[in-house]
């Protein structure tokens, strides 16, 4: 049996931008983890300006859940 990798998968989109969408991060995420055939665990996404890492909730969650 073969052991798939188990991946965890991140997207930020940015307060000051309102056009952008998670989603379209986590469609292209999705399916390049789908192209190696990996499996994903577990998606965070934040909505948080590129410079204020207070406000990246999500991405603490993943980095403590990796360690």
């Amino acid at each position: 049996m073969i052991k798939r990798e188990r991946i965890a998968i991140y997207a930020r989109v940015s307060t000051k931008d309102k056009d952008q969408t998670p989603e379209t991060q986590l469609h292209a995420l999705r399916k390049y983890v789908q192209g190696r055939a990996w499996q994903i665990v577990a998606e965070y996404v934040d909505e948080a300006s590129a410079t204020n890492m207070r406000d990246r909730t999500a991405w603490r969650h993943m980095m403590a859940h990796v360690r």
